[in-house]
């Protein structure tokens, strides 16, 4: 049903992401000025993503990220400290290209779907926790994208406007529904219940589009033994976009996992979703979805 990360290359993308990796001489995290007030908190994640970790701007990332920012990200310690550091220990010639493809927000949760790439492209949902215009809390999960995929979609392209913000709380009770009922309960019955039938647009790689496939597929990997188990941690929507952040486990290993679903006329019509395998020993004990 999914695509994992090897534990090897997991760790290896995830200290390229907003990582805490141990340099020399740590740079000075004293603040450099208070956060602009009049930017939205979609534009402060924005601002530090582009202008602080890709553009190297240190005083941005002072400016804008917590002293005690609290890191779930598996091979990052907390606090700016480990963010201004792990910057400063690139290589001067660094070159990370990054694209936002959606951004949206409930409350203090801002979520962005993006890629990086750095010589090798990477989708990555970020979760974020924004504060009085400063991230305070970060969670994400990081995959490769593969060459081909079978339903001939991206795991990037698709609808990104946020509409029917009226509906935020509808969508979230729809969306969660469906998890509890078929991804959790493993009720197949119900899937054409909450799904758009074959009009249904798949972005999962190994998944063909449409509703029956992907009841298909789920059926395939409990045959086999090899269904998800989804501990289900946050739902986060806004408008016709819900974001559902779970601990997963197949074959005994343990996922951090992202499924992204995009709803419309009370049926969900479109599916993302990325997955990072949980390593053994973080960096930090905030477990990478609690």
């Amino acid at each position: 049903m999914h695509r994992t990360l090897g534990l090897f290359s997991a760790s290896l993308i995830a200290a390229l992401f907003l990582g805490a990796c141990a340099s020399k001489q740590s740079v000075d995290s004293s603040d450099s000025g208070t956060p602009d007030k009049t930017l939205s908190g979609e534009q402060v994640v924005l601002k530090v993503l582009k202008e602080g970790l890709v553009g190297g701007d240190l005083d941005v990332i002072k400016q804008y990220v917590a002293e005690d920012y609290k890191q779930h990200n598996p091979m990052a310690a907390d606090g700016r400290q480990g963010l201004l550091d792990f910057i400063e220990s690139l290589p001067k010639d660094a070159r990370l290209k990054y694209r936002n493809v959606r951004i949206f927000t409930d409350g203090e949760f801002i979520v962005t779907h993006n890629e990086y790439d750095w010589g090798q492209k990477q989708v990555v949902i970020d979760l974020f926790r924004v504060k009085d215009n400063m991230l305070v809390e970060h969670w994400d999960a990081i995959q490769i994208p593969p060459a081909e995929s079978v339903n001939k979609n991206t795991m990037l392209d698709g609808a990104t406007k946020v509409t029917d913000k009226d509906k935020t709380a509808a969508n979230k009770k729809l969306v969660r529904a469906f998890v509890d009922d078929v991804l959790v309960g493993g009720d197949l019955s119900k899937i054409s219940t909450y799904i758009d039938g074959e009009n249904f647009t798949q972005h999962n790689p190994t998944i063909a589009n449409g509703a029956t496939a992907w009841s298909n597929a789920m059926l395939h990997s409990r045959n086999f033994g090899k269904e998800y188990k989804y501990d289900v941690r946050r739902v986060i929507g806004e408008g016709n976009f819900v974001l559902v952040q779970s601990k997963a486990v197949k074959s005994g290993e343990e996922l951090a996992m992202y499924n992204l679903f995009r709803v419309e006329n009370d049926k969900i019509v479109e599916h993302w979703d990325v997955m990072q395998t949980i390593p053994d020993n973080p960096a930090n004990d905030n477990g990478m979805v609690d």
